[in-house]
């Protein structure tokens, strides 16, 4: 093979052009590129560097000094970049941004996010550690601490813990690591004895738009806790521990907190208030039932004689009728935060697809009552066409290139000039 192309800066985005901001444009062009070319198990992408007409793309599978040169065009704020059998591998005659590198250096604010999804274990396997999954960050949506997240904050801050966490497992460490308690909830630090999970993966499941994480529990006497309570069908929230850099923007009269960049540190289990007393409760009755279980064994305490409950409802009538009255009211207020706490999620899921559908409008420059599905077909044509043409004209440069080499560049030229 042959030496790559060198390229050197191309022309920077104009910020007389764009709409916002040159840092909201470039979010909106990394976050369309990302969901347009998604990563796949052998190769992962991050934008580096974005020009006017083009962007500079790393790759996992390329050598460390040769980059993807990507063209892309612009219509109606909607951005189509190449195909990708027309990348081209370059080598820059600069050092590029490193988007990675500066998020593993930068210092930010601590940020803590409390997601109402749940963590679930896999299934026990005799002689295995238990594996754990759980749903850590939504894209593109105001979340419930009025955060967002872009789906390129999102996915660059996932390839930075995912290099981190390959290049820490492959030196016997682990760097994400989870706790039963956010340790700030604990006013401490991370402690290596409290850790009940070690994370393994980390990625961006493009379909649901939300970050993902699984690992295995480690089986100490927290962890041994969760489990048990776990299975009992009391399933903790998930809290995301990291570092990040935010502003405040105003949109339809709302103060929304917009994240600009993040870098995870943590990924913790934790009890979200819907919950909160049985899971406490959960893990409490399974130590006393231990503590009780360790007292009748050590003293020998002899069995109770059995108790006929007939006569004690004979004796104490009123008693009886308070606990019968006691247990129907605290069913009937069960049922209602039930149905109360199913009400808020399906609130929670309506104004998520609200606000989805909303950016993406957003994105298209469609208003709120223009058709989106026709929008989005009319897109995806407009995609295909512009990337056919692409194709169209490098399979003409190409046979040109070729018939210029074995012919001669005049023949050529005459024959491209002649009448069909």
């Amino acid at each position: 093979m042959g030496s790559k192309r060198q390229v050197g800066r191309g022309r920077p985005l104009d910020e007389a052009t764009t709409k916002g901001s040159l840092e909201y444009k470039s979010r909106m062009i990394r976050s369309a590129f990302y969901r347009q070319h998604t990563d796949t198990d052998q190769e992962w992408f991050v934008v580096e560097e974005i020009f006017e007409d083009h962007v500079i793309i790393f790759s996992s599978a390329l050598p460390h000094d040769e980059f993807y040169f990507v063209p892309y065009t612009q219509e109606n704020g909607r951005y189509a970049f190449a195909a990708r059998d027309d990348w081209e591998v370059v080598e820059l005659t600069y050092q590029p941004a490193g988007v990675l590198e500066r998020l593993r250096e930068r210092s930010g604010q601590r940020i803590k996010e409390v997601s109402r999804a749940t963590a679930y274990l896999g299934e026990a396997v005799a002689g295995k550690p238990r594996r754990i999954f759980a749903d850590v960050a939504d894209a593109d949506v105001v979340n419930g601490n009025n955060r967002r997240y872009s789906t390129a904050v999102l996915v660059e801050a996932v390839h930075e813990a995912k290099q981190h966490l390959h290049e820490s497992l492959s030196q016997g460490r682990a760097i994400l690591l989870g706790e039963e308690v956010h340790p700030a909830d604990k006013s401490q630090s991370p402690r290596l004895t409290e850790t009940i999970t070690v994370w393994e993966d980390i990625w961006f499941d493009y379909q649901s738009s939300q970050v993902k994480v699984s690992g295995r529990m480690v089986e100490n006497s927290r962890g041994r806790d969760v489990i048990v309570t776990m299975d009992a069908g009391v399933f903790p929230g998930v809290s995301l521990r990291g570092y990040g850099e935010s502003k405040t923007v105003k949109e339809n009269g709302r103060l929304i907190e917009e994240v600009l960049w993040l870098r995870f540190t943590g990924v913790d289990l934790v009890m979200t208030p819907g919950f909160e007393n049985a899971a406490i409760t959960a893990i409490e009755s399974k130590k006393e039932e231990s503590k009780m279980a360790d007292v009748t064994e050590e003293k020998q305490v002899p069995e109770a004689e059995e108790v006929d409950p007939s006569l004690i409802i004979k004796k104490n009538p009123e008693l009886a009728e308070a606990i019968h009255i006691a247990m129907i009211e605290r069913k009937k207020k069960a049922k209602e935060a039930e149905e109360q706490r199913l009400a808020a999620e399906m609130r929670e899921k309506e104004e998520i697809a609200h606000q989805r559908e909303a950016a993406l409008r957003e994105q298209l420059g469609l208003g709120e009552t223009d058709d989106l599905p026709a929008a989005l077909e009319e897109q995806q044509k407009e995609i295909a066409r512009l990337q056919a043409e692409e194709q169209k004209r490098a399979v003409r440069a190409f046979i040109e290139r070729k018939a210029v080499s074995l012919c001669g560049e005049s023949l050529i030229t005459a024959m491209l000039r002649s009448p069909v």
